[in-house]
């Protein structure tokens, strides 16, 4: 460590953390263990290492665990996999941006994505368009919708917001099975996969070129997003969520700021869904309906609302979810049938517990110090008999889901403290 002492504090946090990533990774490899585990394990060990000999700079370590390990993910987990959470994640961060910090409730997210889906298909079959020019078309072309949608938004609020986007998620899935001459109907459209340069082709397969692809620009999409939400945009969301007629106050043009928060949230949601039809070469208008939009949802709830970091988590987790849980055996039957809970039921008693105990999420939990305290007194509370006095809430750890965030900051469970 003292050939490290001259260099900066977050330098030598990233570089510890990698090198400690990489070690565990080769261990825990070594040992017998195999897919997701191997990556959480070294991940953490890296981050830990990287906090404890890298004088407690905390995002610097998690970048460095994090870069090694999404270079050698695909040795871990299926390329596959791993590509189609990242496609998730970017869809879901554009909702995070939406709800998160904007505070706009939308359940139509999968429709932006399958607009940029068709778009990125339309174009690459039928005019012949490099698959790879027309994501950022696709994520214009969603970004325009979003517009529009956040205009008629401007009128609409809370559950009544809801309801608007809800409709939209029902009726366009309908719109594109009606004009199958264009949109292929029910029987969807199929893209050919990209063809790669010979010399390419050679070093790297197909599902490994997707996940690079996409990984790339899913790095992108985080990048940018923070740099423009840690600033003057970003706080003028904040207000938005927090109260629009004291935003009005503090001369935050609410119009703009709602209609750009949409178009962001869909622009992203477009990028995604131009990455979808090329990584998974068939699309059709059942895969993106209500409950597409609805599992987004649930990805930043789960991940952490207003956290970058907590929409790639959020991803994750709930792919892990869908992929890996199966039906629940009661042991017992009625009429002679054997009792069973099935997946979505399992799914949803999950997230349910997730929500009750961590309702700031994954993110609140490894960055608010206090979560673990509310956690903890959550666990540990007991019946209050009917003869007591029930203590009001003080503060905002008892208040559960609508609890304030402790900091004004728009990143403040994001914020480093070193």
């Amino acid at each position: 460590m003292s050939a490290l002492r001259g260099l900066p504090v977050s330098l030598v946090s990233a570089l510890v953390g990698a090198l400690a990533a990489l070690v565990l990774y080769e261990v825990v490899t070594l040992i017998g263990l195999s897919g997701f585990p191997v990556l959480v394990v070294s991940y953490v060990g890296g981050l830990v290492a990287g906090r404890v000999l890298g004088r407690e700079a905390r995002r610097p370590a998690a970048l460095g665990a994090l870069v090694p390990l999404a270079l050698v993910a695909p040795q871990a987990v299926a390329a596959t996999e791993l590509t189609q959470i990242l496609i998730l994640a970017v869809a879901a961060l554009g909702l995070n941006i939406l709800t998160g910090w904007a505070g706009q409730l939308n359940l139509a997210q999968g429709i932006f994505v399958g607009l940029g889906a068709y778009t990125t298909a339309i174009l690459g079959t039928d005019h012949g368009w490099p698959l790879l020019l027309t994501v950022p078309l696709a994520g214009v072309v969603a970004a325009v919708v979003g517009v529009a949608l956040g205009a008629l938004a401007l009128r609409f609020a809370g559950v009544y917001l809801a309801v608007l986007t809800t409709s939209v998620a029902l009726v366009v899935p309908v719109v594109l099975k009606h004009y199958a001459s264009f949109t292929g109907g029910a029987q969807g459209i199929s893209v050919d996969p990209i063809e790669l340069p010979a010399g390419v082709a050679s070093s790297i397969t197909e599902t490994q070129f997707n996940y690079f692809l996409t990984l790339f620009i899913a790095v992108i999409a985080a990048v940018l997003s923070w740099n423009v939400l840690s600033h003057r945009t970003g706080r003028a969301f904040w207000a938005l969520r927090d109260s629009t007629p004291a935003a009005q106050g503090v001369g935050v043009d609410v119009t703009r700021f709602k209609v750009l928060a949409f178009a962001m949230s869909s622009f992203w949601a477009g990028i995604a869904g131009g990455l979808y039809t090329i990584t998974v070469g068939f699309i059709n208008p059942d895969s993106f309906g209500l409950f597409y939009g609805i599992q987004f949802l649930t990805m930043i709830v789960v991940g952490g609302l207003s956290t970058i970091a907590g929409s790639f988590v959020g991803a994750a987790l709930v792919y892990a979810l869908t992929t890996q849980v199966q039906s629940v055996g009661l042991n017992t039957s009625v009429a002679g049938q054997e009792l069973s809970l099935p997946q979505q039921s399992v799914f949803a008693i999950v997230l349910i517990l997730v929500v009750i105990l961590a309702p700031r999420g994954v993110m609140g939990l490894l960055y608010d110090t206090s979560a673990w305290a509310s956690l903890r007194r959550r666990l540990s509370r007991r019946h209050t008999p009917t003869d007591t006095p029930v203590a009001v809430p003080t503060n905002d750890d008892d208040r559960g889901l609508a609890a304030a965030p402790t900091s004004n900051h728009p990143h403040s469970l994001d914020k480093e403290q070193s």
